[in-house]
């Protein structure tokens, strides 16, 4: 990735004083040290290339081996001089470079560097917004569908009264709350809940946890009745729950 940005777009510290070093004055070299170092290592080895060029100010001899982030020609002669300069810092004359500004490299590595983080950011911004669309909000469940239904006619217990006209018997009139259960399965049930217009209401779990709870319409006692009748026959609870709405 074209060396990662050109090393991110040189060091941050040099890429600041080559700029700063545009304020600078250009300076003649009195003297250029090439040095290069060898490495070993497990693949092999290989060489590095510095320069050291001298420079005296005011009287005071400096060197300096930062050659900046600005065009810099390796290939000139450490013996012809009048080819070399540095650029020196008139409040700190210790402190040089052999070039200033950025490189045309150094340019096109930020633009790298930026073009890549822009995608970096578009990417993680869709994969928010595919979060939010798909799984913000829902309860961590594993179990997150309707209950599985019954095979053939269920098993009901009518919280205690010997069956749903007796229930609804008992309920009316007054502001309690019973339960229709599977024997098969107790978190199939349903709550049956009197209302004081006379009229009453079921409730049940949309699934077999009751994530979320699930209200029917308010219904007479021959609703009532008649929805009890398809449950114990082993309607679906899909089917029976149809249109009811979440509480």
């Amino acid at each position: 990735m074209l060396a990662f940005g050109i090393a991110a777009v040189c060091d941050s510290q040099d890429l600041w004083q080559s700029y700063e070093a545009l304020q600078w004055k250009e300076w003649p070299v009195q003297k250029v040290e090439k040095q290069v170092k060898s490495s070993h290592g497990r693949r092999g080895g290989g060489t590095s290339t510095s320069w050291v060029c001298h420079y005296t100010y005011r009287g005071v001899a400096y060197k300096t081996n930062k050659k900046g982030c600005g065009e810099f020609d390796s290939g000139r002669s450490t013996r012809r001089l009048k080819k070399w300069q540095v650029y020196v810092n008139p409040a700190n004359p210790s402190e040089a470079v052999m070039s200033r500004g950025g490189s045309v490299w150094e340019w096109i590595g930020l633009a790298v560097l930026v073009l890549v983080t822009l995608a970096l950011v578009v990417v993680f911004a869709l994969l928010v917004r595919f979060y939010r669309r798909n799984f913000a909000g829902r309860p961590v469940k594993i179990e997150q569908k309707v209950r599985a239904d019954v095979e053939g006619a269920r098993v009901c217990k009518w919280d205690g009264y010997g069956s749903p006209e007796e229930l609804l018997d008992a309920l009316a009139g007054s502001s309690e709350v019973a339960t229709v259960e599977n024997v098969q399965g107790g978190a199939d049930g349903v709550q049956v809940v009197a209302l004081k217009s006379g009229r009453f209401q079921l409730c049940t779990g949309r699934d077999a946890e009751w994530t979320e709870v699930l209200a029917s319409p308010e219904m007479s006692r021959e609703e009532v009745l008649r929805w009890m009748r398809d449950y114990r026959e082993g309607e679906s609870m899909h089917l029976l729950t149809e249109g009811w709405q979440v509480l």
